[in-house]
Parts: structure tokens; C-alpha cells; sequence
């Protein structure tokens, strides 16, 4: 009887192939969770929900209410204090302009979420920093990697002894391209690619056509990404994204790490790309180590940028006729 190949072993009907390591099955388990994302399981609200799938259809204009902007700017300015200061400071303006209204502080949070998309989801992870109970290590009562229990086991309900936050990337995307500001920048990248294309494109002598750009002051210059744009790959509405992250210490003389990473819209110009009200910040992963899971982590993330994916992504459009969704892709 000849040997079993790999091949004769793996069913291609099973969405999860066998391996021989346990870790290898569970990145595949991974791979498998971000697949079947859906928006229902992702734990935002409904009203975010249901915002992604059918956005504001109005321009985001603050000085066409001088009562909310001022109640934002003190929002960002009181960041600090406590919502009862806040909410006083509140009822002094109140009484001195009794024709304005002025937001309560947990109104203008929930106000700043919905034109800003910035909204934050907790989850649970080793108080070590190992990993995070996400996808299929969400059931999970202790670290897989150094055994501490997942909940403090003093106190009477289950409280996670730890955890990190992420920020959706769906609703910020909606929150910047509501601006008509943002909406004109990230034409860059296609009329850029438009002009590349045309200016120089060259056919070789077996009739072959190749873009050669003179020189390469962007990634748009580079021949992956024109490869990607003449197959298809790439469509004129997709937007395409850059995620960076990196770790930090916190304190001079401690040594804590904390992992932050940012999502970098591409299409915009490269002097604007990098610039602060523009970078989207994805999430934050307290030390006090370096994970050593990081798919765990980065499971939230790579599940929603799976749905967008999926579903698509629905912005206000800023045309003069009344103004209609449109749905854009993420690469």
C-alpha cells in the first residue's frame, strides 16, 4: 500500500485543515472566526449598527450650531474633570443663556461618538499580557500560556483581572469622510493613479503594456500596487488603509510596555496622510509584556475589517444633488 501523502489527509471540504501543531490550528481557528464576522456579534451598539449601515445623510458643518460646538470644545477641554463638574458647568451656562441648549455630559459623549466614529470596545486579557480571550479563546477561564485565572475570583460577580481596549475602524472611517474637507482629499489616490497611468505607460515591442514611473515619490509609483490596480484587485472607491503598530514604555525609570496601534488612510496625500485628525487609533494593549499571542489581540480588529470587507462600508456622498450612500470597499 503506497504511503499517505499530506494531501490524501487534508479535506478540502473542512474549513479548518489538520496540522500536526497545536498553534497552527489555532491561528487556522482564528482565520476561521474572522471569516463568519458579522456586525451583529461585534459588540457595538445598535445605533452604531445601524449607523455603518445607513450613515447621516448630512454634511458635518459645527458652526451651523454654535450651542453644540461649544458644547464639544468644553467636552475636549473639561476632558479631565468629572462628568459632575461638567454637568454644572452645564447649568451655569444654562442659566446665563437660557435660549441656548447645552448637552448633559453623557449626552455630548454619545454626540462626539456619532460624529467622530471614535467608540471603544473592552475586552478581557491575561493579567500578563499572554494573550486575549478572543475568537476561540473567548470560553477560556485561564491564560493557555501561564495559567492565571482570567477573573478575580474576590469579588462575588466575574471581573476581569484585566483588560484592553480597541476602537472600530467602520465608524471613524464614516466619522472622516462625512467632513466635505476629508471627502476632497481622499480623491488623491485615484486621481494620482489616473495621471500615473495615463503619463506613463509604456508598450514594449512584443505589444505588452507596462507602467514605468520616472520616479517613485509615493507608493502609488510602485508596481505592486499598479499591478493591483490594472487586475482589478483594486477598484477607484476602495479605500486602502496601512496599520502600524508598535510598542511603548510608559515610564522612564518602570519597565511597563504598552502596544498602541493606528490605521493610516492612504488615500489621502502624503503631506496629510501622517497628520493627527487624520491617523485613526485602533486599540491600546497594556503591559506589563510584550503579548505573546498577538493574533488574540489582533482578532477584534482583523474581524472588523473582515465585515467592512463583507458589507462594505456606506459614506455620505457630497454631491449638489441630494445626497446618497455610497458603499466602499477596504484594502
Amino acid at each position: 500500500m503506497p504511503e499517505a501523502s499530506l494531501e490524501d489527509e487534508v479535506d478540502p471540504d473542512d474549513p479548518v485543515p489538520i496540522v500536526s501543531l497545536d498553534d497552527l490550528k489555532l491561528a487556522l481557528k482564528f482565520v476561521e472566526h474572522v471569516r463568519n464576522a458579522e456586525l451583529e456579534g461585534s459588540g457595538l451598539s445598535n445605533d452604531t449598527i445601524q449607523r455603518l449601515r445607513a450613515p447621516v445623510q448630512s454634511l458635518l458643518d459645527l458652526e451651523e450650531d454654535p450651542d453644540l460646538e461649544l458644547c464639544i470644545n468644553l467636552y475636549i477641554t473639561l476632558g479631565r474633570t468629572s462628568q459632575k463638574d461638567f454637568n454644572e458647568a452645564m447649568n451655569h451656562l444654562s442659566v446665563r443663556f437660557p435660549d441656548s441648549k447645552f448637552l448633559t455630559y453623557e449626552a455630548c459623549r454619545k454626540k462626539v461618538e456619532e460624529l467622530s466614529g471614535v467608540v471603544s470596545l473592552l475586552h478581557d486579557m491575561c493579567i500578563n499580557t499572554c494573550m486575549a480571550y478572543t475568537g476561540p479563546l473567548s470560553a477560556l477561564n485561564h491564560c493557555r500560556h501561564c495559567g492565571e485565572p482570567r477573573y478575580d475570583s474576590s469579588k462575588r460577580k466575574p471581573t476581569p483581572r484585566q483588560q484592553f481596549y480597541t476602537i472600530p475602524l467602520g465608524p471613524q472611517l464614516q466619522g472622516l469622510l462625512r467632513s466635505l474637507e476629508t471627502a476632497k482629499l481622499v480623491r488623491y489616490r485615484r486621481e494620482e493613479t489616473e495621471r500615473t497611468i495615463n503619463e506613463y505607460s509604456v508598450e514594449s515591442e512584443d505589444g505588452t503594456q507596462s507602467i514605468e514611473p520616472p520616479v517613485i515619490s509615493d507608493y502609488i509609483h510602485g508596481q505592486d500596487y499598479l499591478k493591483a490596480v490594472i487586475s482589478g484587485d483594486l477598484q477607484p472607491d476602495d479605500l486602502v488603509l496601512m496599520l502600524s503598530i508598535d510598542g511603548a514604555q510608559l515610564y522612564e525609570h518602570k519597565a511597563s510596555d504598552c502596544w498602541i496601534y493606528i490605521w493610516v488612510l492612504m488615500d489621502l496625500p502624503p503631506d496629510m496622510r501622517y497628520k493627527k485628525r487624520f491617523v485613526m487609533p485602533g486599540g491600546f494593549i497594556p503591559g506589563p509584556n510584550k503579548p505573546k499571542n498577538v493574533d488574540s489581540f489582533l482578532n477584534c480588529y482583523k474581524s472588523g475589517l473582515c465585515i467592512i470587507e463583507n458589507e462594505g462600508i456606506s459614506v455620505t456622498s457630497h454631491t449638489p444633488k441630494p445626497i446618497q450612500a455610497q458603499h466602499t470597499a477596504i484594502r
